[in-house]
């Protein structure tokens, strides 16, 4: 039927006897946009270029294209104003017809018949000659397929889909792949193309990483009552590092360019946890952080050495000896002073003394250190040497 016209239809009831009078109803069809005008097709040796002029009330058009005559027909909808039809045969007629399309249905079809130009022969296949993975970076390079070959580099993850996800294209013989994702294994298909079409691909699977962006080694050389020092290694990839970040629970973000921060304002003999978080420019995949459990040290000294003794050995020799101290965090050790002499810094309980003199009056001192290096009261003993 025709687009927009009125119709009538005549309907009677029939049987053996004969037909009844007719009843008449009418309807008119709906208007569909009229058929496109200025139909072109422009060729190279594998691709058309379509163009018409735009239909008023059309919502989009609908190309359909094949080999004439009575080839295959390949269907494609397009935005107003024309599309390029793309890997086509070099040196065939085509047929193209363009109809506009709008809610109310699809109009008559615009014809126009083209041929793609001879062209060139297809590209050889490229062969790989290197693929070389250094952390999340690819680098690909391949032999030459013929002069006046581009390529076209695409890749995707290595998994049962296979989908490609990405697309570059060169004039060269190499191309690098950069902020591909850590343990991921990926396919990469080079092609080489020209105006005449693409070559098959060459193909190679590569796995990127493992992720080696966390810094190294992290500790803590230097602790107070309030500050840490902590030190670290850069991690083995530098690659778009510009810097570290070290978090804390509960305080401002550092940023430092060095490898080492000092950390101060904190409270004494409390837990805390940082993370270093080296710093990339933008695009990169975040790096790993590095992160260490620190607890400042106390304030209070450890409680006083007591139930000093001293035994004779020898003669003039003798060795004093004391109750263990106790403190909240340890103590790591004992200032052992004679006379009020230069203290001897000891582990145990106990230390030995020579050259004691018989009847002189020695007075012995014994203070506990803890790792804050807080020091308690001092024990006391006052004696004649035997």
């Amino acid at each position: 039927m025709n687009s927009n016209t009125e119709y009538y239809f005549d309907v009677r009831a029939s049987n053996s006897v004969g037909d009844s009078a007719p009843v008449r109803i009418t309807a008119k069809t709906l208007l569909v946009p009229p058929a496109p005008t200025q139909l072109k097709a422009s060729a190279t040796a594998s691709t058309l270029q379509v163009t018409w002029a735009s239909v008023v009330g059309a919502t989009d058009y609908v190309v359909r294209y094949g080999i004439e005559p009575k080839g295959a027909v390949s269907t494609v909808i397009a935005p107003a104003g024309g599309c390029t039809l793309s890997a086509l045969n070099r040196n065939t007629l085509y047929f193209v017809e363009v109809s506009a399309r709008s809610s109310n249905g699809e109009s008559p079809s615009a014809r126009v018949t083209c041929k793609t130009l001879e062209g060139p022969a297809i590209p050889s296949t490229p062969r790989i000659a290197a693929a070389i993975v250094t952390f999340d970076t690819l680098t690909l390079a391949w032999t030459t397929s013929g002069a006046r070959a581009n390529y076209e580099v695409a890749w995707g993850v290595d998994d049962d889909v296979g989908a490609v996800i990405g697309r570059q294209q060169t004039t060269g013989l190499g191309m690098t792949l950069r902020h591909l994702a850590f343990a991921t294994r990926y396919f990469f298909e080079v092609r080489a193309f020209n105006e005449s079409g693409q070559s098959p691909p060459a193909e190679v699977q590569k796995t990127i990483g493992p992720d080696q962006t966390q810094p190294r080694n992290l500790r803590v050389p230097g602790q107070t009552c309030f500050g840490v020092q902590l030190v670290w290694e850069a991690p083995l990839d530098t690659s778009y590092l510009t810097g570290y970040e070290v978090i804390c629970l509960g305080l401002l973000p550092l940023q430092v360019t060095t490898r080492e921060c000092t950390v101060t304002g904190l409270r004494p003999q409390v837990d805390y946890h940082f993370k270093v978080q080296p710093r990339r420019s933008a695009g990169a995949n975040p790096a790993l952080a590095q992160s260490i459990t620190v607890r400042t040290v106390d304030q209070e000294p450890p409680t006083r050495p007591h139930h000093l003794e001293l035994s004779t050995v020898s003669a003039g020799s003798a060795t004093l000896s004391w109750q263990a101290a106790e403190d909240s965090i340890g103590v790591t050790g004992y200032e052992v002073r004679r006379n009020g002499g230069a203290p001897v810094l000891v582990i145990p309980t106990q230390h030995s003394f020579a050259g004691l003199q018989a009847g002189a009056i020695d007075t012995f001192e014994v203070r506990a250190r803890n790792g804050g290096g807080n020091l308690s009261l001092a024990g006391r003993l006052s004696t004649h040497a035997g």
